[in-house]
């Protein structure tokens, strides 16, 4: 037997049904012209769904350093006049490379640490103090009345114009990542100043970008960013003078909390972004008289001191308020990818089936003529477990029908008694459907048109005028070859 390739390769396809409303099509086409705008115009445009999104891994460090040209202490409001809270405290010179009023933070996301109050207390060792679990080891003690009226409090003058400098860099994993050769690198401050000019880095606030300030100088290794610019950017009025909520201190005395972090929107162009909260900070520190080793004589018996020598007897214990810097490098780039531009497409193509959906619930369940639209989208097949003989017999003439259907479409040859009804010619261009009182229910509204024949040979009606006359008529016959299948009626039982 000769291999059909026309049926081994047939294609199965699925029957549409078109449904001439034009508000039902409206519907539809709105829905979707709406998915394709949601997919084309905010996910692929908008959101840029067709880049993977890499993060941007790298270094931050920074440093301070004191002013240049120092405002005379005359013009300080808050030197040697009366503060906020009411006292006068004095200024003393922003020595901000000594490690007492300024500090570098360790740590891959480092800190930097700029004092703007210091407060002194000198302390001498209680040499009647031998067991330091048990007493004091250094008066006055710390929290009490003689400590606090020890205390000598100072500003430092002028540290707003003190100068920070910020340097970065990428890791080389994520230049990689990005095509990057060895020789190439993202823009960076230590990129050439020609660079840094044409991409005007710029620091803003991280909860509004349209607040910037553009560094205060480009150097070859770093972008500087004046003390001033970053409390005029965070704080209300711009001074470290402003009184912190309810209380009756001050930022500059009390100290704030700036977070501050480099981003990338593409590799040749980066931002920093700042923001802030009241989280006072502070940093005690121990300098012993006459060293320059800070920490010394710390918790040493009265009887030694550090490496056989002396114990130190007396010391000074600085308190030192200000502003705590927490650098941070992170934050994520898109870069294109075929595939995920695919997937992006691929998963907005999904979308469009909830228009299909949509219209079909409406036409199906809420339009006012939905009955009568239901038969015409829905099909419907004779009982398979027939109670009676004439569910049986429609049962057998549909199952007859639809296997000479099929055995005409493929060109197989039907039996005499098949060819004879097939070849027929109708006279009258249309088969007679029985009224609705000659079936018993449910078979009344059976949609697809039955037909009463003599010997009450029911078949549906699946020809039509159009074909003209002489059109073959694809009919069920009652013959041998095609009732194959059929539905055997079981002898009646009698009790």
């Amino acid at each position: 037997m000769a291999l059909d390739w026309d049926e081994c390769l047939a294609y199965t396809t699925v029957r549409s049904v078109t449904v001439r409303h034009r508000w039902l099509g409206l519907t539809y086409y709105t829905l979707i012209l709406a998915i394709v705008g949601y997919i084309f115009g905010y996910q692929i445009i908008h959101q840029r769904h067709y880049n993977v999104m890499i993060p941007v891994g790298g270094v931050i460090q920074a440093n301070v350093e004191g002013p240049v040209n120092l405002t005379p202490l005359a013009k300080l409001g808050y030197c040697n006049t009366p503060y906020v809270d009411g006292k006068v405290y004095s200024c003393r010179y922003p020595e901000l490379a000594t490690g007492v009023l300024s500090k570098v933070g360790d740590g891959v996301e480092g800190s930097l640490f700029i004092g703007t109050r210091l407060s002194s207390v000198k302390q001498h060792r209680n040499l009647s103090c031998t067991d330091e679990y048990s007493c004091a080891p250094w008066e006055p003690e710390v929290g009490t009345a003689a400590y606090a009226a020890a205390k000598v409090t100072t500003f430092v003058g002028d540290v707003e114009s003190a100068t920070i400098r910020l340097q970065h860099k990428v890791s080389r994993d994520t230049e990689a990542a990005f095509g990057f050769s060895p020789d190439s690198h993202f823009l960076t401050p230590f990129s050439s100043k020609e660079e840094r000019e044409a991409a005007r880095p710029r620091m803003c606030l991280a909860r509004d970008h349209t607040q910037c300030v553009r560094p205060h100088a480009l150097l070859p290794e770093g972008d500087v960013f004046s003390v001033r610019q970053l409390t005029q950017l965070v704080l209300p009025d711009g001074s470290l003078d402003t009184k912190r909520g309810g209380n009756e201190t001050s930022y500059r005395y009390d100290g704030l909390t700036l977070k501050l972090r480099v981003g990338y929107s593409s590799p040749h162009r980066y931002d920093y972004y700042l923001s802030h909260n009241d989280l006072a900070y502070k940093d005690i520190s121990v300098a012993p008289a006459g060293s320059a080793i800070v920490g010394a004589g710390v918790g040493v018996g009265a009887g030694v001191g550090v490496g056989g020598e002396p114990p130190q007897r007396t010391r000074t214990l600085y308190d030192v308020h200000g502003i705590q810097l927490l650098l941070s490098h992170d934050g994520e780039l898109g870069h294109f990818q075929l595939m995920q531009l695919l997937v992006a497409l691929i998963t907005g193509v999904g979308l469009l089936s909830v228009a299909k959906v949509a219209t079909d619930m409406m036409l199906m369940y809420l339009l006012p003529r939905r009955a009568q639209y239901r038969l015409f989208v829905q099909d419907l097949t004779p009982d398979f477990s027939p109670a009676d003989d004439e569910e049986r017999a429609v049962l057998e003439q549909v199952l007859r029908a639809k296997r000479g259907e099929r055995s005409f479409m493929q060109g197989k040859r039907p039996s005499e008694g098949l060819r004879a009804v097939m070849l027929e010619p109708s006279t009258t261009g249309a088969y007679d459907t029985p009224s609705a009182p000659e079936l018993s229910p449910p078979y009344r509204d059976y949609p697809h048109g039955m037909q009463q024949y003599p010997g009450s040979s029911i078949v549906p009606h699946c020809a039509h005028a159009e074909h003209g006359p002489g059109a073959s008529s694809i009919m069920a016959a009652h013959d041998a070859e095609t009732s194959q299948g059929a539905v055997d009626s079981p002898s009646p039982h009698v009790d």
